[in-house]
Parts: structure tokens; C-alpha cells; sequence
């Protein structure tokens, strides 16, 4: 009830928090592979995690100053175009060998490590900030089961598709689900922060 009925802002947050740990837990399980499909030599793996990573933990401290930056609207707004952008990106870049290819395939990887950071930051914050403290750590556990559910339902399918059609296909697939999910997820919570940010400035005049 405190996560999916008390309050609709709440409930949005939660379902945009999972929605975009997905695509970045999609793109995880993804990444290695195309950049064997890229034809990436193994021994770069390595330093082309460490460099994921290393994105992430800067994001992720740059989070908030983003945030501030940015606004509220267009931090969700920016949330919601990064899987986008990345999977149809990759799912052209899969198409495209050539070392211009390859390398704008693995930078368009790393925009789903600049959204992982801002959605563990930005999001996980705007959620525990509207549960009550005793509930929060079950909240979180929530977010992660729902990301779990989500990727034990649509990995297999996304593998399959790799598997078939192969990477452009599945890629372009994953890019248009994430077009539906920032219209039905991501816009709806934009909307409620845009306006609550216009009642806010209403009531400091």
C-alpha cells in the first residue's frame, strides 16, 4: 500500500526506478557480447569495464549537481532518453563493422552507465525521501526484486532474438520498448514534477 496505492508520485518513482535498472541490467548482460560481435579483441574487455565503471561511480557522484543543473523534469527526462538512444545506437552500430563503428558502439554503451548513475542516485533518493524510514530498507528490496522479475522475463526473450535475428534486431527491439516505457513511465513523472515545481513556485510568490 505505501509503494503502490498510498501515494501515485511514489508509485511512479518505484516503477520508473525498476524500469531503468532494467535496461541498464539488460545492456550488462549484453555488452560483452557485442563487443565480440564488434570484433573487440579480448584483451581490451578488461579496461573497457573498467572504464564502464569508473562512469557509473562519476555519475553517480556528479548525480545531485546534475540534478540541480538540469531540473527535476528534464534529469527524468534525460533518464528516459539514455536507453533509448543507447540500444538503437548499438542496434546501428551492430550493422556497421569498421573501427568507426566499433568505437561509437562502445560509446554509446557507455550511456547506459551514465543513466545507471543518475538512476541509482536521482531516482533511489526521490524515493526514499517520500517513504517513511522504517519502510524504506523493504522499498529498495522491492525496486531490486521488481528489476530481477523484469530481466527473468524479457532477458531470455532479448537472447533469443540475439540468438535468431541476431544483435540489430534485438537491439532495435530493446530501443523501441524503451521508447514505450519513457511514454507510459517516464513522461507521466515528468508531468506530476513539472507541475508540483509550478505550484511550488506559485506558493514562493
Amino acid at each position: 500500500r505505501e509503494l503502490f496505492v498510498r501515494s501515485p508520485l511514489v508509485r511512479r518513482i518505484l516503477l520508473n526506478l525498476i524500469a531503468y535498472g532494467l535496461s541498464t541490467l539488460l545492456a550488462v548482460w549484453i555488452f560483452q557480447g557485442f563487443w565480440i560481435h564488434l570484433r573487440i579483441d579480448l584483451a581490451l574487455f578488461g579496461y573497457l569495464w573498467a572504464g564502464y565503471n569508473l562512469t557509473v561511480a562519476l555519475v553517480g557522484r556528479l548525480a545531485h549537481r546534475i540534478e540541480r543543473a538540469l531540473g527535476e523534469v528534464a534529469t527524468v527526462g534525460a533518464i528516459a532518453s539514455l536507453p533509448v538512444v543507447g540500444f538503437l545506437g548499438m542496434a546501428w552500430t551492430a550493422g556497421s563493422p569498421g573501427t568507426a563503428g566499433v568505437i561509437l558502439g562502445v560509446l554509446l554503451g557507455l550511456l547506459f552507465q551514465v543513466g545507471r548513475g543518475l538512476t541509482q542516485v536521482v531516482l533511489k533518493d526521490e524515493l526514499n525521501a517520500r517513504v517513511r524510514p522504517e519502510l524504506r530498507a523493504t522499498a529498495n528490496s522491492v525496486s531490486g526484486l521488481g528489476v530481477r522479475l523484469g530481466y527473468a522475463m524479457l532477458g531470455p526473450a532479448l537472447g533469443a532474438l540475439i540468438d535468431g535475428p541476431g544483435y540489430a534486431t534485438a537491439l532495435g527491439a530493446a530501443g523501441t520498448f524503451y521508447v514505450l516505457v519513457a511514454l507510459g513511465l517516464a513522461l507521466p513523472l515528468a508531468q506530476v514534477l513539472g507541475r508540483r515545481k509550478e505550484k511550488s513556485a506559485e506558493s514562493k510568490r
